[in-house]
């Protein structure tokens, strides 16, 4: 990548994350579950702190069967928090998109009811 002059390290780390914030949103847009999955927790975090696009995607991601999002969200709600926990560790469909910490993270979670 090129380093632009004046460019500090902080501000392409930023650059970074708004670029990828965008085609996140562009894919969440289309549909694409797993991209609302990351879209919403990239919002979360605190580097872009976007609670409520975070949640919106989170949802979304949900609602296309995506057990780490509901999962996620149940984290982050005070209301329907185990029934979307509930939800999530009855889903066994999408798993296979996600990456393995994020797996083991559900199964932790599930096995913890």
């Amino acid at each position: 990548s090129m380093t632009l002059p004046g460019e500090s390290k902080a501000e392409q780390t930023n650059a970074g994350i708004l670029l990828a914030l965008e085609s996140l949103t562009t894919a969440c847009e289309k549909n694409d579950a797993h991209g609302c999955f990351v879209l919403g927790w990239a919002a979360m975090t605190e580097d872009v702190a976007k609670p409520e696009q975070g949640k919106q995607a989170l949802q979304k991601s949900c609602d296309m069967k995506v057990a780490a999002a509901c999962l996620m969200l149940s984290n982050h709600l005070k209301t329907d928090a185990q029934s979307l926990r509930d939800r999530a560790c009855s889903m066994k469909t999408s798993e296979s998109g996600l990456a393995a910490d994020f797996r083991s993270w559900i199964r932790e979670s599930c096995n913890k009811q």
